[in-house]
Order: structure tokens, then sequence, then C-alpha cells
């Protein structure tokens, strides 16, 4: 009975020792159901009371492991009261721009995996760097649902309160998937000027969408899946003023198309077709006149030496033994007016100068084979380009200096029947290419000429004061603007200021997929959809307001969206791990 007694004594004794140790106190506890056993609560497990045992368990890699996610774990209190300090907020400052280098240089996401690490091991004596975690699922979220939903939600609001044109095309990916592209172009507060911003990239129909995959890019799929955008995010439709596309049927044509629906939602609406799709139209319609092999021997140089260092080493050396300067071959673009990028994807106000240019260009080419007299006494929609009662002579026509100095060459002025071949198709080439810009462009149209009156070059004439003394007219073209307010009506009427809100391309759209072709490579070619259009959204934050990704500054909102709930949305767990794992080896 005295040895029991003596054994419980030492049992008390040595619990009493755990609780005033420091390296047990916090963890080792009593056993409940025992006197002779220990309970670890942190890795809820029973041990013998020995000393040796107790010591085991402690240096044991589970012990250490679950010491450590206690450690870093927070409590209650600290969860509902989250404590923001100055190194946090620096720390999510840094994750935020490290992501929109990302976005930028569309470097892979499968990089983060070892960039952080590896800022950690070459800054170890930096703070921000040890709290840097971000890997590429974090990467993909701040992407996704902080820089690009700020954004989204920005550009949102600003639509809300301003008029504004939408812009759009199609195209399929890599990856076979046809998604529209919708872009806005509105007046922006903010920067003081006209701007054409990405609005949403949408997928057309997805791979398990049958009916409207079999129906395809139909009026109906394309109105919808463009106008759903702005009904779900609450955008005024009394603000939408312009729509512009090119000019395939399913966007222009009379009858069940975008345009026609665009006109019967949406009253006073201004429609437009891309001037740069339809020129280029004219283009590839006139040059089916001309003999196909000068296109084909253009392909076909570029062809044979594009693949090969070798020819492309002897024609350097070919041209170096002839004296002539080093020229590099380039790819004859599909789409003619894309080889003139620096002419079309300009993003200045164009549309107050589009018909006087268009009126310019068609009178010069019908001036080259056609009688300057009958160009010059009639109205420019009654020309007939087809007139041949008014061709000029062969020999008259004009063609620019360079082929007239080619026509004066011996070989080719003596050789009477390459000369007629030559101005008959030439001829039929400026022909054909008049009644097609007719076709394309609507000279008739009253809005294109008065919108000229918005050109402040034309505004501040005294001429074009004398011959326009209000903006009535315009405004009775376009309602849409005014909406028939006639307090709003007189104040544009007296300030007469600049409102080219209108498109005349949307050679911007053409731009973003470029950019989606950067994007979603080979190697990435799982990018779904909205990993794309955040990486698109953080592109325009970067460059609304600082020139790269060096200079941008996150906002205090995109800081305070830095929390688990708003990176990582219940709906997208299921498919990070296949969305991210998009490179091959």
């Amino acid at each position: 009975m005295q040895n029991a007694l003596n054994i419980v004594n030492k049992l008390i004794q040595s619990h009493d020792s755990w609780e005033l140790n420091p390296l047990f106190s916090s963890w080792l506890r009593q056993d409940k159901k025992s006197l002779s056993k220990a309970m670890c609560i942190i890795c809820n497990t029973t041990l013998a009371t020995e000393l040796s045992s107790i010591n085991r368990h402690l240096k044991s890699k589970k012990h250490v492991t679950n010491s450590l996610s206690v450690t870093k774990s927070s409590s209650i209190e600290q969860s509902f009261n989250p404590k923001i300090t100055l190194l946090s907020e620096n720390v999510k400052n840094a994750e935020i721009k490290l992501t929109t280098f990302i976005a930028e240089h569309n470097i892979s996401f499968n990089s983060m995996d070892h960039f952080s690490d590896l800022i950690k091991n070459c800054f170890p004596d930096s703070e921000i760097a040890k709290n840097i975690n971000l890997k590429r699922t974090k990467t993909t979220a701040i992407i996704k649902n902080v820089i690009g939903k700020c954004h989204k939600e920005y550009l949102i609001d600003c639509l809300k309160d301003a008029k504004f044109s939408i812009l759009t095309d199609e195209s399929t990916d890599i990856s076979c998937i046809k998604q529209a592209c919708v872009e806005v172009r509105y007046f922006n507060k903010d920067v003081g000027k006209i701007v054409n911003h990405f609005f949403e990239l949408s997928s057309v129909f997805g791979p398990n969408d049958y009916n409207k995959a079999f129906e395809g890019a139909t009026g109906k799929n394309l109105y919808n899946s463009l106008i759903k955008g702005f009904t779900d995010n609450n955008i005024p439709s009394e603000n939408v003023i312009g729509f512009g596309s090119d000019g395939r049927n399913s966007m222009m044509f009379s009858n069940n198309s975008v345009a026609s629906r665009m006109i019967h939602n949406f009253p006073g609406i201004t429609i437009w077709t891309c001037i740069c799709h339809s020129l280029h139209l004219c283009a590839s319609e006139a040059g089916k006149s001309l003999p196909k092999r000068c296109e084909d021997l253009a392909r076909s140089v570029f062809s044979f030496f594009s693949m090969s260092s070798k020819r492309s080493a002897q024609f350097v050396q070919f041209q170096e033994f002839c004296s002539t300067p080093i020229h590099k071959l380039l790819h004859p673009s599909q789409t003619r007016w894309l080889s003139l990028q620096l002419v079309v994807h300009s993003s200045n106000v164009v549309i107050t100068q589009l018909h006087d240019k268009m009126i310019v260009t068609y009178k010069d080419i019908l001036l080259s084979y056609m009688n300057q007299n009958y160009i010059n006494t009639i109205n420019v929609k009654d020309i007939d380009p087809n007139k041949s009662d008014h061709f000029l002579p062969k020999s008259q026509m004009y063609f620019g200096i360079k082929v007239l100095q080619e026509l004066q060459k011996p070989l080719i002025f003596k050789n009477n029947a390459l000369l007629d071949d030559f101005y008959s198709r030439t001829q039929n080439f400026l022909k054909i290419t008049c009644l097609q810009i007719k076709k394309k462009y609507n000279f008739s149209d009253p809005v294109i000429p008065a919108i000229k009156l918005m050109d402040p070059r034309t505004a501040l004439s005294s001429e074009t004061r004398n011959e326009y003394n209000s903006l009535f007219h315009l405004m009775n073209l376009l309602p849409r603007i005014t909406s028939g307010n006639e307090q709003l009506m007189q104040a544009v009427d007296s300030e007469w200021r600049t409102l080219p809100y209108l498109p005349h391309s949307n050679a911007d759209c053409e731009r973003i997929f470029s950019k989606i072709n950067l994007i979603k490579v080979k190697t990435r070619n799982r990018l779904n959809t909205d990993t794309i259009q955040g990486c698109l959204f953080a592109s325009v934050e970067i460059k609304m307001n600082t020139s790269n990704c060096v200079d941008f500054q996150p906002t205090k909102k995109m800081i305070n969206s830095m929390t688990s709930k708003n990176l990582y949305e219940k709906e997208n767990k299921e498919c990070i791990e296949d969305e991210f794992d998009f490179e091959s080896d």
C-alpha cells in the first residue's frame, strides 16, 4: 500500500514539473483516463510518463510539423479582427506588382512556383521577401479576382455615367474556342479624353453547349453573348449610342443579325461597319482582276527563304555582292490592311475627317481612268465608275511616276500586246475598286458629313460658323446622345464641344486578338477565358495610368481585396489544378 502511494506521489510531482517546464507546459497534459499516461494536445497522442519518452516525442517529425502549424495559425479573435500591419500591406503590394509583371510580359504562371522562392533566396535580409507567398494558383487568382475585378468594376462605374459605343469582333483561338471580344469607346473623365477600353472576352458557345454549337455563330448567339455583359452589370441601355463591327452577314445584315437586333432594341443607335475591313474587301475584290501569279510569287519567295538559314545567308551575300541595301523578306499578310497597321491602328480620333478622306481617295482613283470634267461636275454619290463613255484613252491613264518610267523602257514601250494587256487589266482593277468602294461606303449617309463639325479645326473656323450655326441637325441625327433632353441639347449646342464617341473601325478588337495570341500559346493552351480576360484587364490597368509594371502602384481597393475569401472563390476550387497545369515539358 505504501509503495502505491509513493508511485502516485511521484506521478503528481512529474505532472507539476510539466507545468513548470517551458518545453512541456504548452503542449503536455495529464491523460484523463490514466494517471500513468500523458497526453500531447498538439498531436492528440498518448505518451508514457518517462522523461525519455516525452523527449523522444518532442523531437519527432510529427510533433515538430504540428507545432509549426499551431504557431502559424491565428486565434478566432484574430481571424475576426485581423490587424493589418505595415509589413503585411507592403507584402500584398509586392505580390500585386509581381503579378502585373507576369501579366504585362506574358510569362508562364508555372514560373511563379520557383520565382517567389528565388526572391527569398536572393534577399534573405528582406522581411518583405521572406513573407511573399506567391505560387501559380495565387498569381492567377490575383490577376482574375484582384486586378482584373477591380478594373472591371471601375469600367462599369464609368459606363453607368457616360455615353459609349460598342465595338466587337470574334475569333477562334489556338484551342478552337470561339471567343467574342467587346470593347467600349467613351469619354473617360479621369484621363480627360475619348478612350477605347477592353470590356469583355466571352465564349460564343462552350464545348458542352451543343445547341449553340450546332447553330454556330449566328446573329442571335452573337447578340446574346455581346449584350449579356452589359445587362448583368446593370449598365443603362440608354447610354449605348453606337455599334461598330466588321461587315459579315451575321453582324451587319439587314435581317436576323447583331445590327438588326441593336436597331430594334436601341432605337436611334448609329451602326458603323469597320472602314478598315471594308477597304480590305474592296482591295481583295479588285485584286482578282490582276494575274494571281504576282501575289503567288511574293508568297513563294518568302516561303523559299524563310525556312532555310543557308538560303537566307546566300541572299544576304548576293545583296552585298550587288552593293544593294540589305533587305529582310516580309511575309505578305492575308489581310491587307493589317500590313498597314501604323495607318489603321491609330487610337486618335479620325472619324471627323473620315468622309472628306473617303471622297478624296475615291475621286483620286476615279481620276486615274475617267474624265476630269465628269468627276468634278457631278455629285460624288451619283458618279458611275462603270460608265465607259467617260473613260480616258488608255495611254492617258495615270499610274504614278514609277510606273510611267517603267512603261518608257524600250522592251516594254515597243511591245504593243504587252501594253494593251497591262492597260486593260489596270483599268479593270481601278474600275472594280471604285465600284466596291461605292458599294461598301455610303456617300449618302447624312451623319458622316455632319460629324466633321466636331473636328476642333472645323469648329473654330469662321467659315464653318457662317455655314453651320447650330448642332441641332447633328443632334437630331444622333438622338441617343442627348436622349431628347432640351436643356442638355442647349448646353451642348452652346459649348459646341468635341463629341467623337462613334466608332469608325473595330481595329482595336483585332489588337486584342493579337494580345490573346501572345498570351495563349501552344505551351499555355489550357488557359481558360476568365484567366485570359484577367490578363487583358491587368494590361489595360497598367497602361492606363503608368507606362509599365515598374511604375504601377496598386490601389487601396486592390490591397484590401487580397483576402482568401476574395482570391479563391468556391466555384473555382474544383478546376484550380486542371486550369493552371497548362505547360508541357
